[in-house]
This record gives C-alpha cells, structure tokens and sequence, in this order.
C-alpha cells in the first residue's frame, strides 16, 4: 500500500522517500525522460516537455511511472488512496484531461516548482478510467515537495485535484489525510528517551528498557500504523552532513515500515515491498532499491541524459552482496 514522507537536512538537502508495496509483480525499472521529448496522452493531447525527469516506471496498459524528480528538483510519488480518490466521468474541452496513472507525467514534464505546480493544476482533469492489466480504476493521492522542502498532498475529488499543505510531510493510504492527523493524537507520549522512574505504593518502578519511550508507537502495516511510525522516525532520525551517510538513514527508516514477502496475502499473494527510492532534490539524483537485493542503484540528472533524443531505461539485476570473513585476514 505504500509509505511516503519528505525530508530537509539541516546540510542544505531536501529528499522525498517512498516505499512501493504491491502484490501485482510491476515489474518496475528506472527510466530517464529527456527534456523536449513530444509525450501524447490517452486522450490525443500531445506535450514537449519541459523538464526532464527520472523515476521508476513500469508496464501496466503501456508504460507509467510512481515516482520521479525532474531537472528542476520537483519530485512526486503516488500512493493507493482506496475508497477515497474519485474521477471525472467525462472529459472537458477546458481541460487537460489525463487518465490518473499520467498525471505524474504530465506533472514532471510541465512544472518547475510547488508554486509552478499550484498556478497550472486547475486546468487538469483526472478521468475515471479502468486501468485493465489491474481491471480496476485505480484509486490515486500523490505526495510532493520540491527545493523549498514544503511537502503538499494533492488528491483527485470527482476529477479536480486539491492541493493540501502536509506539515507532518508523511503520506500512506485511506483514510484522508485529516484522519491520519487526528490519529496522531493518540500516540504524543512518544518519546526518545526513557521515561522517568514511577512511584507506585512504596516502590519505584523503573522503565524496562532505555526503548521504553517507543511502547505507544503501533507495530502494524495497515496504513495508520504506517503513518504514525513514519512521522516520528522522520522528526528523530539521525541527521549526518555526510551526504551517504544520511542517505543511510534514510533507507534505514524505510526498511521500518517495509512489508517482507509472506507478512500479508492479498488473495494469495504476497503483497510486499517491491521497491524503496530515494530522491534527492538538492543534487538531482535518484537513488533505487529491490526488494532481492542490498545494492543502491543511482541516477543523476546529466545534462547528457537531459538532452538525449530518445528515453532511456535502466535494467537493474538486484544481488545481495556478502563478503566472507574466511578469506580476511584478521585483525591483530
């Protein structure tokens, strides 16, 4: 189902991270788009882009993309909104009219910032479109931030977007995102340290360990569950000026709320974390990791890449890497 949250370093970095969870196989690859590329929509609408941008695609009826950051360092990631997205019936010739796995597209393509974004998003239109390769309309909400490091939600009601300010800078699934805020009331006795010693009757009764403060986070992988762990481990994770460093952590907070294979079957199937990105705004990279393998696959917007005349698709062969110990010599 997808965790997502934003990210500004105190070293001058602003990041959007996203977990992809699914148990249909996407079969998912980065891919480069380069800029002025002619794109044409379901509907016949055609496009020159821009911007160019990079983010992992996938074929689902044709190629779509669920991520990506262009040459501008606007980046996006969209994540299942069941129950709660809804779509225009019918186009409009006063819009752009867009099935809900192009937005993305289009958004990367066409838009420089959050504000350039806010100036265009009126004239989209999403239309309710049975995606078939899934045989459903699927239901959509997008998470974004730039290099000003605001983090907006935008979700589709009856096919206009709305554009929502997101200050915990989390997304992951229904229910709304207004829900998820009212949630969050119930776990603020979160605490990196220990709480202090209690006195009951006549006995102190000491915390049980120095992990005590964590005890009211829930441990789940439903979507609340997710959204809390995700906002506190982003407000507390480590900051490193080190640029690898804290691209460490911040794959380490996804593997928190990552879903291993078997943990949930979605009608017999596993439904898992296929994939974990990272996306760095500042320096225009993207960074990639499969759920078979330990190796961080990177990307960085080139001018060469940004200026090709065609596409460019990556083919990643994940492997677990190990390094024998046996064949070390030991330290004296």
């Amino acid at each position: 189902m997808c965790t997502s949250f934003t990210f500004t370093s105190d070293y001058d970095a602003d990041y959007l991270a996203r977990t992809m969870d699914f148990a249909f196989q996407l079969n998912s690859f980065p891919k480069v788009m380069p800029r002025g590329y002619e794109w044409e929509t379901a509907n016949g609408r055609t496009f020159n882009f821009d911007y160019g941008f990079v983010g992992t695609a996938m074929t689902v009826n044709g190629v779509v993309f669920a991520d990506g950051i262009n040459e501008q360092g606007l980046s996006i990631a969209v994540l299942y909104y069941s129950g709660e997205a809804s779509y225009a019936t019918s186009t409009s010739s006063n819009n752009i009219n867009l099935e809900p796995e192009e937005f993305i597209v289009w958004f990367l393509g066409m838009n420089a910032s959050i504000h350039d974004m806010k100036e265009n998003i009126d004239t989209v239109r999403l239309l309710k479109q049975v995606n078939p390769t899934l045989d459903k309309v699927p239901p959509l909400h997008f998470i974004v931030t730039d290099q000003t490091g605001q983090s907006v939600v935008i979700t589709p009601v009856d096919g206009q977007l709305v554009v929502q300010d997101n200050p915990v800078q989390v997304l992951t699934n229904n229910p709304s995102l207004e829900w998820h805020y009212q949630n969050l009331r119930q776990h603020t006795t979160f605490n990196v340290e220990a709480p202090a010693p209690q006195l009951l009757g006549m006995k102190h009764i000491e915390p049980i360990g120095v992990e005590a403060g964590t005890e009211n986070l829930p441990g789940g992988y439903t979507s609340p569950a997710r959204f809390v762990r995700a906002a506190y481990f982003r407000q507390y994770i480590e900051d490193a000026e080190d640029d690898n460093k804290r691209l460490n952590n911040i794959f380490k907070l996804l593997d928190t709320v990552s879903v291993p294979r078997g943990i949930i079957l979605d009608e017999g199937q596993p439904h898992y974390t296929q994939y974990q990105c990272v996306m760095n705004c500042s320096k225009l990279k993207y960074y990639y990791r499969d759920y078979y393998g330990s190796d961080i696959y990177t990307i960085e917007l080139t001018e060469e890449l940004l200026t090709a005349e065609e596409p460019k698709s990556y083919t990643v062969k994940p492997k677990l890497r190990f390094s024998n110990l046996n064949e070390e010599e030991a330290d004296a």
